[in-house]
């Protein structure tokens, strides 16, 4: 039981990982649309590689999200399960993933998708999809994820084989029936069309989640992928194949990626939000009501404290560890080298002038007093290079800094992220 409630601790802090929340429509304005990639950034990295799969599209420059399971088993030093591996073992295995980030700092690894086998429902009520897919969260290598509720779409790479998922599927009695739909040469299983769940089919095999949804599944050679529309599958695949334009096609997205791979992060969070105050505060808006303690004023007032950075195209972030401390890899990508230059040193200005404004109406003392937190206080130590178009900040001692860079609701409260631009 102790190692259930530690996963599902974990796990509680999944819902801000891509900056959406749930039933949230994403920004309808990405900043800066960015230009095909050339043959300088080739993608052999893991992040590379998955961009290489993920749609070009206004979700997903809103925000997209990975892990890199692979990377937290070498931090963990234990091995991929075999196929022997019981539920005991399994429990094991994730409690130490779990375990290796956490006892570094690091934030938990919480995941909003039903196929990786990990998310918080399953973990505490044991479901596993490998009897009737063939797969679970031991042929977990890479995650993504992204989309708002309730559209989230999930790839994953890994150990998987269609023949595999086929062959437990047709040997299933108890699983719900399926269609199979073709598409660009590609066959996925369909077990409804839409996102409405199904009180009734909850958890139901093999596929259907914890509120009933069974989607759409499609299985390849060392991939699986889920979606909750035919329409979102459809693209994936078409992604896939060369047919529509993927992430990669764009040379910042790439630029990005390949340096969080060299800081080998276990976590890349990429995002093309319009980071300008006058965007910003359109977008938190919304969230404000006669009971809250701070107003929209004070929040204007307060994103305009430290110097703003010149707009820039695309930002990404991710968690790594050197040692046992925990650190994040801050990349924000650039029109020109020299906004990239000048942003480097209004990022360290910002990062020691400007205060972390996170309000928790809950929290704050009765009188809306309370002390300022500036985003140095949150660092041990940081280091902010311009190398070409991109300035690459690295952040030591910030276990859960890749999430809070990003513009989100943050548990009832309001983070402003650093990276507020002109």
């Amino acid at each position: 039981m102790l190692r259930v409630l530690l996963l599902m601790a974990v796990a509680a802090v999944m819902a801000v990982a891509c900056g959406v929340e749930q039933g949230e429509t994403p920004n309808p304005a990405p900043s800066n649309p960015t230009a095909t990639a050339t043959a300088e950034v080739e993608p052999d990295g893991p992040y590379t590689r998955l961009l290489a799969r993920i749609p070009d599209t206004e979700e997903t420059r809103w925000s997209v999200s990975m892990t890199d399971m692979a990377a937290v088993r070498d931090l963990a030093g234990v091995d991929r399960p075999g196929d022997e591996a019981d539920a005991d073992d399994m429990m094991d295995y994730l409690v130490a993933l779990h375990t290796a980030v956490s006892d570094r700092g690091g934030r938990g690894l919480g995941f909003e998708g039903w196929l990786s086998g990990m998310h918080q429902e399953q973990l505490s009520s044991g479901v596993s999809p490998r009897p009737y897919l063939a797969f679970d969260a031991r042929d977990v290598d890479q995650v993504v994820e992204y989309g708002a509720a309730p559209g989230r779409v999930e790839l994953i790479h890994g150990n998987y084989a269609p023949e595999a998922t086929d062959s437990a599927l047709e040997s299933c009695d108890e699983c719900e029936e399926h269609e199979t739909v073709e598409h660009a040469g590609e066959m996925f299983y369909v077990w409804n069309e839409d996102a409405e769940g199904q009180v009734a089919k909850r958890r139901a095999p093999p596929a259907f989640d914890e509120v009933g949804r069974g989607g759409q599944v499609h299985v390849g050679e060392g991939f699986v992928s889920r979606t909750l529309s035919n329409d979102k599958m459809k693209l994936l695949i078409d992604t896939a194949v060369g047919n529509k334009p993927s992430l990669a096609d764009s040379e910042d997205y790439l630029l990005a990626a390949n340096v969080l791979e060299d800081s080998e992060t276990v976590t890349a969070i990429f995002s093309s939000v319009d980071y300008s105050t006058a965007n910003l505060l359109q977008m938190l808006g919304s969230r404000f009501s006669s009971h809250d303690s701070i107003t929209q004023t004070e929040i204007e007032a307060q994103m305009s404290a430290g110097p703003l950075l010149l707009p820039f195209n695309m930002l990404a972030s991710g968690m790594g560890f050197s040692d046992d401390d925990v650190f994040t890899t801050l990349v924000i990508v650039h029109d020109t080298e020299a906004d990239a230059a000048e942003n480097a040193g209004r990022l360290e200005q910002r990062i020691e002038s400007a205060e972390m404004p996170l309000w928790q109406v809950m929290a704050r003392p009765p009188d809306g007093e309370s002390e300022p937190v500036y985003w140095r206080d949150r660092l041990d130590d940081y280091e902010i290079t311009a190398e070409g178009r991109t300035v690459i900040a690295r952040l030591q001692g910030a276990g859960n800094m890749d999430l809070t860079l990003l513009p989100s609701g943050f548990f009832g409260g309001v983070l402003i992220p650093l990276t507020v631009h002109e």
